[in-house]
């Protein structure tokens, strides 16, 4: 089935009141406008992501040239949990400029002139906040990146401000600061999806279910 004929079957059907996202409002949008936001809101995500990924870059290259200043110097104080320290901040930046590289060549992919079942599939899976493997990898990484900090974060508290009396405070409290910030960040993103990505994705869904109610024959 084309986007001309699905355009022409779903414009029977009444648009959806989006602003009050009633239940009693029909399902599914016409198919050309629907492209055409996808195609919109795809460009604006490449842009935002080639400009991310020219920071991290950068980012990355100092991080890696403050990690061989600090390894070169051995005698300074908190010499290795320092240097662990900032090898995992060097590995955190690297990797998130990979994903983004990834995540720009997976956009240059998408088809827009593909069937639409399978088109609307693929969109579905981009426009989810995130998947399973998504969660796991983001834990396993804040984990890593958590761990690796500590012994200098903790050791850098007890020099400065606290003691090495009070160890056992210093880490309940790096701990409690790092969950926030991760709790924080994943909220700020999640709310950044729901302004910008869950509409389209509402969208997608109402246009998965409109062609389900057509027979198989018709659809392929």
């Amino acid at each position: 089935m084309e986007w001309n004929d699905l355009k022409n079957e779903l414009g029977k059907v009444g648009a959806p009141d989006m602003r009050l996202g009633s239940a009693d409002s029909a399902a599914g949008c016409g198919g050309d406008d629907l492209i055409s936001r996808l195609r919109a809101r795809d460009a604006e995500e490449a842009a935002r992501l080639k400009q991310a990924r020219i920071l991290f870059c950068v980012a990355a290259g100092f991080m890696a040239f403050a990690f061989l200043g600090i390894a070169s110097i051995p005698s300074q104080p908190l010499y290795a949990p320092r240097v662990l320290h900032q090898g995992v901040l060097l590995a955190a930046f690297v990797y998130i400029a990979w994903a983004l590289r990834r995540k720009l060549r997976n956009l240059a992919k998408v088809d827009y002139a593909q069937p639409v079942r399978s088109f609307l599939e693929q969109a579905e899976q981009r426009y989810i906040f995130m998947r399973p493997a998504d969660y796991v990898v983001t834990l396993l990484g804040l984990l890593l990146l958590g761990l690796g900090s500590a012994p200098y974060v903790v050791g850098l508290l007890l020099r400065r401000y606290i003691g090495p009396e009070q160890y056992l405070a210093a880490v309940v409290l790096y701990g409690l600061f790092y969950v926030l910030v991760c709790a924080m960040g994943l909220w700020f993103t999640r709310r950044d999806w729901e302004r910008d990505k869950l509409p389209l994705l509402a969208d997608i869904r109402r246009m998965k279910d409109a062609l389900k109610e057509e027979p198989a024959d018709e659809a392929s």
